[in-house]
């Protein structure tokens, strides 16, 4: 048939690879030749997550290198690695499918390495998964944290299409290692974001009373201004409410 080949039957979003034989009066050659697999057949679903359990972890992502000599790579226990002085790692997450107006959340946990020196991490969004394309910064913090940390960011997209969400950590100052796991992105709404200062005390006197004391967010998740928070909830467990009260202003202290 006519080349190059076209496979049209791939059955959806995967990694996928071929093998090449040759053959001559009916027998096949002993060496077959095997191409480098790439991610083809559209988008994942979301909500999307990844929490890094065995190795097929990255068979769906790009990794690539801005700086420094090393790829993200995976930890036995379940979570994925950088290091290096000077790295500069990128993790391309596979495709995915926005709607314009629609906010989205990206989550994940991050750490280092104890007695770790400054580095960054940023979450990238694009049409693409290069570089050149990851132009939108949804994420960027100094990372110097050695605890488990859960770290949440929103996003939107003007136009309704297939993008690629990044995660790139730079800048590291030594050859500690930075960390990440429990990646999730999902469709969103528009609330406040968390509450600050949260402080729990039991009596002194040994009585059956807790206090709860916290500041109410005076901005959404999208940065914008809030005057009132239109409900404040406060449960023991998961169910059995202890506070409840509409209407609050906002930066209120409780």
């Amino acid at each position: 048939g006519p080349l190059p080949y076209v496979d049209n039957t791939i059955p959806g979003l995967g990694s996928y690879s071929y093998n090449i034989y040759s053959k001559l009066d009916g027998k096949s050659s002993y060496n077959r030749v095997t191409t480098n697999a790439v991610t083809a057949g559209g988008a994942i679903d979301l909500p999307y997550t990844e929490s890094f359990t065995d190795d097929n972890a990255f068979s769906l992502m790009t990794r690539f290198y801005t700086g420094g000599t090393r790829d993200w790579g995976r930890k036995y226990d379940g979570y994925a690695f950088i290091w290096g002085n000077g790295a500069d790692a990128w993790m391309v997450l596979p495709p995915m499918d926005f709607e314009a107006g629609q906010l989205y959340e990206v989550r994940f946990t991050n750490w280092n390495e104890s007695n770790c020196g400054s580095r960054t991490m940023e979450v990238r969004l694009g049409t693409d998964a290069t570089a050149e394309a990851l132009t939108t910064v949804v994420y960027s913090e100094e990372s110097v944290n050695t605890a488990r940390e859960v770290k949440t960011a929103h996003f939107s997209v003007e136009t309704t299409g297939r993008y690629f969400v990044a995660f790139r950590a730079y800048n590291l100052s030594d050859s500690k290692d930075a960390y990440l796991d429990e990646i999730s992105i999902k469709a969103s709404n528009n609330v406040p974001e968390t509450v600050a200062d949260l402080a729990v005390t039991a009596a002194d006197d040994n009585s059956l009373n807790v206090t709860v004391a916290f500041t109410l967010p005076t901005k959404d998740v999208t940065g914008n201004e809030l005057a009132t928070i239109e409900r404040t909830l406060v449960t023991r467990g998961d169910d059995f409410i202890v506070y409840d009260q509409a209407d609050q202003p906002a930066g209120n202290t409780i």
